[in-house]
């Protein structure tokens, strides 16, 4: 496999990367063989004193150095990185992705999936804000005969769009569901239950994940994996997620009864699964569960494809979860606003991911949001109903 540079752009491992590349094109880094399948063992030459070289590892415990920048300071260091350029390039490929670009689906039959429809006529709905109402468009399957009203993924609805919209945002931005009634209350002059605004904020956005995990997206070279403390019928509960450190886009997340004793292997699976292959490197602290999640899904004998990084910590120079961190105090303030959970995967965290994923620009990204970065273009003028529509279409293959 070719590095190019572009491989961990925008991530804190970028210079450091850069720097080993340099190392291994020179090459100055050799592989040594020393009969133990388990502990993969290069040498790697000074780049300030050319009689000097350094012993770098890789074993069960992660990568080891002896140069002084891992010695004092336990950083990924540029020899680290040359030696496991040299490992995975006989044994990694390289994905191209393009990303995914979608349209809305056309019009289609809600009862048998056929496009062969015809306009039947205009129908106010039972609750709207003005006693004429927004028409609503019926059209009759010319397939199976029955009619049908074109408002795909709000069938039954008795509220317009907009309204229910408006309302899944109020609760993704931290607001109670009994607040954001007050809110639509006051801005559409439409009476809506809290229960009701809560539903929708569990449902669609569960309606909308399951879309959204088969889009392909470009990039996912370096995964941070990281969990969050939460409490679920008084008991306590984990949910562990996994970073694109590029794009801030999360691959995937998992629940856990139990942190310590717990097998990270579920939510790599995902990973791998969604990224169409190991990534280039994994960061994560030193909770045994991700070890055991590596070794069995990403970890191979003798020669390493995935780069372990265990020892992550906030502020260090070369190797830092801040970006999760920073998404760990989102996830703090949603556990907050919250009255508790009854359910083991609440349906407020799926609503933050997606919110997260699709509908909130960030300012490390220049504006955008991290499915924009991740090569997930959505159009429309709004994201959220694209999505909406595209999720209800993917259950007839029309999306």
């Amino acid at each position: 496999m070719t590095y190019d540079g572009t491989e961990l752009k925008g991530t804190p491992l970028e210079g450091v990367w850069e720097r080993g590349m340099r190392i291994v094109e020179r090459e100055e880094v050799v592989e040594v063989d020393n009969g133990d399948s388990r502990d993969y063992w290069c040498r790697v030459w000074s780049q300030t004193h050319r009689e000097v070289y350094y012993d770098v590892h890789n074993t069960r415990d992660g990568w080891t150095c002896r140069c002084e920048s891992f010695r004092l300071g336990h950083k990924v260091c540029k020899h680290m990185v040359a030696a496991f350029i040299l490992a995975a390039s006989g044994s990694r490929q390289s994905k191209k992705k393009a990303g995914a670009s979608f349209e809305l689906p056309e019009r289609w039959c809600r009862h048998c999936g056929s496009t062969d429809v015809t306009w039947s006529e205009s129908r106010p709905l039972r609750r709207t804000s003005t006693p004429e109402g927004t028409g609503v468009d019926r059209y009759t399957c010319n397939m199976c005969g029955r009619r049908f009203a074109d408002r795909p993924g709000f069938e039954g609805r008795h509220y317009t769009e907009d309204v229910i919209l408006s309302a899944i945002r109020l609760v993704a931005r931290n607001m109670l569901p009994k607040d954001a009634a007050e809110t639509i209350k006051d801005e559409k002059k439409m009476e809506v239950s809290g229960r009701t605004i809560q539903r929708w904020a569990d449902e669609y956005p569960r309606m909308v994940a399951a879309f959204a995990k088969d889009l392909e997206m470009t990039g996912g070279n370096a995964v941070s994996v990281d969990e969050k403390h939460y409490k679920s019928r008084g008991k306590p509960r984990w949910v562990a997620r996994a970073l694109c450190m590029a794009s801030r886009f999360i691959l995937a997340s998992d629940h856990w009864p139990d942190k310590l004793n717990h097998d990270a292997t579920p939510l790599l699976e995902k990973v791998v699964e969604r990224l169409g292959g190991p990534p280039l490197v994994l960061l994560s602290d030193k909770l045994g569960g991700y070890r055991k999640g590596y070794d069995n899904t990403v970890r191979t004998e003798p020669r390493p494809v995935t780069m372990h990084i265990p020892d992550a910590a906030v502020n260090n120079r070369h190797v830092n979860n801040n970006q999760h961190e920073r998404h760990n105090g989102d996830t703090e303030r949603r556990k907050k606003g919250s009255r508790g959970f009854n359910s083991d995967v609440p349906g407020l965290f799926v609503l933050d991911e997606v919110y997260h994923n699709f509908l909130r620009p960030h300012m490390g990204l220049g504006g955008m949001t991290p499915a924009e970065k991740a090569g997930i273009i959505i159009p429309g003028p709004d994201r959220l109903l694209t999505l909406i529509r595209c999720a209800a279409a993917s259950r007839f293959n029309f999306a």
